[in-house]
C-alpha cells in the first residue's frame, strides 16, 4: 500500500510540473471578445542587435515572431498583428503607436540576449514595474514553457526600474525626472511606451547569443518551432482558460494629450482583455508643461516664463518628426518705471552720443544712442590717371578731414616696339619696346624655336621605355643626340575590394596611356577594439576585460594582470632604530586594498662604525683583564715572600670537649 501511495504522489508531482502548454483550455471567442496580441520582432535594418554564428538577432526575432503569429492565428481566439514584417528598424514609440492602433491587449517584444559575461545564459522575461501594466503570470508561464520545451535555463520574470531618475505621472500617463511624482518608471523602452498607451507588455529574451550552450540549443533543428509552440500555448492558456467577465463601467486606458487621442474601454477582470474601445475627446491643449526658465517681472518690464511640453520633448528625442511644443508666457509688469537721466553725452561730427536712464524704484536702466551728425562731402578736385596710377574726382567733408575719390582706373602702358631680335633653335628672341605716353622701357622674350629634325629622327618615349632624338637639325645643322625620359604609367583604379579586419583587400589599376594592368593587395585593417571591464584587476588578482571590435563586432576576452601593491611613501614607525639595533616600520598600499607591509630598518650607525666601536671595546676589555691578572700575580708573589721571613709561632694542643664546655 505504501508503494502504491508513493507512486501516486510521484505521478501527481510530474503532472503538476508539466508546462501549461499541455493543460491549455481554449474558450471560443468571437468578435470583440477575441484577444488582440501584437508581436514586436526586436531590432531590424541597420540595428542587428546581438549576433551569433554570423547571424544577427534581428533575423531570428522576426523568424520566431512569424511562427508564433501563425500558431496564435490558427487557434481562432486571437487577433494577431506584427510591428514589423521585414528587415527595417522602428523607434520604440512607433512600435507602441502601431500596437495602440490595433487596441492591443498585450505587446510581446521578441528578442535574444547577449552579454560580455559569457557564462550568463537562459530565457528571461521582463515586464513593467507599474502593476497596472505588468503581466507577471503570463511572463512566468512563457519562461517556464520555453525552458521546458528546449532545455534553456529559466531565469524567471524581472522588473527593472529606471536608473536615471524618471518617475511615473499617473494622471498624464508619462514619465518625468521629478522625484515628487513618487513611483519610478520603467528602465526598458517597450514597457515604458506601452504604458504610455495603456497597454500591458512583456519582453522575452529567448536565450543568450553570447553563451555557447544557449547558441547550440537555439540553432538546433526545430528549436524555433518548439519555442514558438511553447510561447503560443502559454498565451493561449492564459487568455482562454476562462470566460471574459467585464467591468461594469469603462476605464480610461490613457488620456488625450497634445499629440495623441486617448481611449477608454471595459476590461476583463481576469485577463485584462479590452472590449468596446472608444476614443476620448481630443485635447490638443493638454500639454505636459514643465517650466525651463523664468524671468520675474519688474516695474515697467514684463517678466516671462518659458515652458516646454515633456510629451513632445520625449517624442522628438526618440525620432518623432513633429513639433516640440514650447511657449513663452508673459508676466505683466506690476508698475511703470520712474526714469531719470543719469548721463547725457552729446554726439560729435563722427562719434555717436548717448543718454543713460535709470529707474528710481528698481535697478532697471537703459541707454539711448544718439547718432553722429555724419559727413557732408563736396567736390575738391580732379586727379589725372597715368599709365600705372588711378585717378578721378576727389571729394572732402566740409566738417572734417575725411574724403574719398571716385576712382578711374590707370590707363595702362601703350608700348611701341623699337627693336626685334628673332629666336634661334636654342636662344630666346626678344622685343624691346617703349611706352608712347610715359616712355617707360620694357622687353618681351620669345621662346627658342627648338631643333627641327628630319622625319624618323625622333622615337617618342613610352610608359616604360626612353625615347630618343638623333639627327642633324634642318635649321641650324647641329648634330642632335638626346634621350627622352620614359613617361611612366598613368594608373587609374578600375576595381577595388575593401580590406576587412581579418582579410586583405585587393585593388586593380589600369594605365590610361598603354593599358598596363596592375593588381595590388592591401593589408587587413586589424580589429579596432572597444574595451568593457568584466572584472577589475586588483593588487593580487588578475582582472578580465571584453574586447569588442567596433568595425565587425568580433568579441574576445583578455586577462588583465594584477596591478601589484604600491607601497605608500609615508611609513608608520613600530620600533625605532638605535645606534646598534634594527627598527621596524609599516607601510599601507596606496591602491586602496588596505593591506599593510612590515619592514626592518637599519641601525643609525653604519656597519663599519659599529664594528670599529665593538672592536675598540673588546680591546679595552682585554687590556683591563690583563691588568687585573698582572696585579693578582704580583700580590701573590709578595704574600709568598712574607711567609718565608716570619718568626715561628707555637700552637697549643686542642682542648678536649669537656674542657671547652666548663669554660
Amino acid at each position: 500500500m505504501k508503494k502504491i501511495t508513493a507512486i501516486l504522489l510521484i505521478l501527481m508531482t510530474l503532472i503538476s510540473s508539466v508546462p501549461a502548454l499541455s493543460l491549455k483550455t481554449e474558450a471560443a471567442f468571437a468578435g470583440e471578445d477575441k484577444v488582440t496580441v501584437v508581436l514586436d520582432p526586436g531590432h531590424g535594418g541597420g540595428n542587428i542587435g546581438t549576433a551569433a554564428r554570423g547571424v544577427g538577432e534581428k533575423v531570428y526575432s522576426l523568424k520566431l515572431a512569424n511562427i508564433i503569429y501563425n500558431k496564435l492565428m490558427a487557434n481562432g481566439n486571437f487577433n494577431v498583428y506584427m510591428t514589423r514584417t521585414g528587415d527595417y528598424d522602428l523607434p520604440f514609440y512607433k512600435r507602441c503607436e502601431i500596437a495602440s492602433s490595433y487596441n492591443a491587449d498585450i505587446v510581446i517584444s521578441i528578442h535574444f540576449d547577449g552579454n560580455p559575461v559569457k557564462t550568463m545564459n537562459g530565457v528571461t522575461t521582463f515586464t513593467s514595474v507599474l502593476d497596472e501594466y505588468a503581466a507577471v503570470p503570463l511572463a512566468q508561464s512563457i519562461a517556464q514553457n520555453i525552458s521546458a520545451a528546449v532545455g534553456l535555463k529559466n531565469n524567471g520574470v524581472k522588473r527593472r526600474a529606471d536608473d536615471q531618475g524618471h518617475y511615473w505621472n499617473a494622471e498624464k500617463q508619462w514619465d518625468l525626472q521629478d522625484s515628487s511624482l513618487g513611483t519610478l518608471s520603467d528602465y526598458y523602452s517597450i514597457p515604458t511606451w506601452a504604458a504610455n498607451f495603456g497597454m500591458k507588455s512583456i519582453i522575452v529574451e529567448h536565450g543568450f547569443f553570447s553563451n555557447e550552450n544557449d547558441v547550440n540549443i537555439i540553432f538546433a533543428d526545430g528549436a524555433l518551432e518548439k519555442m514558438a509552440e511553447a510561447e503560443a500555448n502559454a498565451i493561449i492558456s492564459y487568455y482562454t482558460n476562462h470566460t471574459h467577465n467585464y467591468s461594469s463601467a469603462p476605464v480610461r486606458d490613457f488620456p488625450s494629450s497634445c499629440v495623441y487621442t486617448g481611449k477608454e474601454s471595459i476590461h476583463c477582470l481576469t485577463c485584462g482583455h479590452r472590449k468596446n474601445v472608444a476614443n476620448l475627446a481630443p485635447a490638443p491643449d493638454n500639454h505636459y508643461w514643465v517650466t525651463t526658465s523664468s524671468t520675474p517681472a519688474a516695474c515697467g518690464v514684463d517678466g516671462k516664463t518659458v515652458r516646454e511640453c515633456r510629451i513632445t520633448e520625449k517624442l522628438v528625442k526618440k525620432g518623432w518628426t513633429g513639433e516640440h511644443h514650447k511657449e513663452t508666457v508673459t508676466v505683466p509688469a506690476p508698475m511703470d518705471h520712474t526714469m531719470e537721466m543719469t548721463e547725457d553725452v552729446k554726439p560729435t561730427h563722427t562719434v555717436d552720443g548717448y543718454q543713460t536712464f535709470k529707474c528710481k524704484t528698481c535697478t532697471f536702466s537703459f541707454k539711448d544712442i544718439i547718432k553722429a551728425e555724419g559727413h557732408t562731402y563736396e567736390f575738391s578736385g580732379y586727379i589725372e590717371p597715368t599709365c600705372e596710377k588711378s585717378g578721378g574726382n576727389t571729394y572732402k567733408c566740409t566738417g572734417c578731414d575725411s574724403g574719398y575719390t571716385e576712382k578711374e582706373e590707370a590707363l595702362g602702358h601703350d608700348y611701341e616696339i623699337v627693336k626685334r631680335t628673332e629666336p634661334t633653335c636654342t636662344e630666346k628672341g626678344r622685343y624691346d619696346k617703349v611706352c608712347r605716353r610715359c616712355e617707360k622701357e620694357a622687353t618681351d622674350y620669345l621662346d627658342p624655336l627648338g631643333h627641327k629634325l628630319p622625319e624618323g629622327a625622333v622615337t617618342l618615349p613610352t610608359c616604360t621605355n626612353d625615347g630618343i632624338k638623333k639627327g642633324k637639325c634642318l635649321t641650324c645643322s647641329e648634330d642632335i643626340d638626346e634621350i627622352l625620359e620614359k613617361l611612366g604609367h598613368s594608373m587609374e583604379v578600375t576595381e577595388e575590394t575593401a580590406a576587412t579586419c581579418t582579410s586583405a583587400g585587393k585593388k586593380s589599376s589600369l594605365c590610361k596611356t598603354c593599358g598596363y594592368e596592375e593588381v595590388t593587395d592591401t593589408e587587413p585593417l586589424n580589429h579596432s577594439f572597444e574595451e568593457t571591464v568584466i572584472k577589475k584587476a586588483t593588487c593580487e588578482e588578475d582582472g578580465k576585460v571584453s574586447l569588442c571590435c567596433t568595425v565587425c563586432s568580433y568579441t574576445e576576452e583578455k586577462t588583465v594582470k594584477a596591478t601589484g601593491h604600491k607601497k605608500s611613501e609615508k611609513a608608520t614607525v613600530i620600533k625605532k632604530s638605535t645606534a646598534f639595533f634594527k627598527g621596524e616600520v609599516s607601510y599601507s598600499c596606496e591602491n586602496g586594498c588596505e593591506k599593510t607591509f612590515t619592514e626592518t630598518t637599519a641601525p643609525t650607525l653604519s656597519k663599519t662604525v659599529r664594528i670599529a666601536i665593538l672592536s675598540g671595546a673588546a680591546l679595552i676589555s682585554l687590556a683591563a683583564l690583563a691588568f687585573v691578572v698582572i696585579v693578582i700575580i704580583k700580590k701573590r708573589k709578595i704574600a709568598d715572600s712574607s711567609e718565608k721571613s716570619a718568626p715561628e709561632i707555637l700552637v697549643s694542643p686542642p682542648l678536649e670537649k669537656e674542657e671547652v664546655k666548663n669554660k
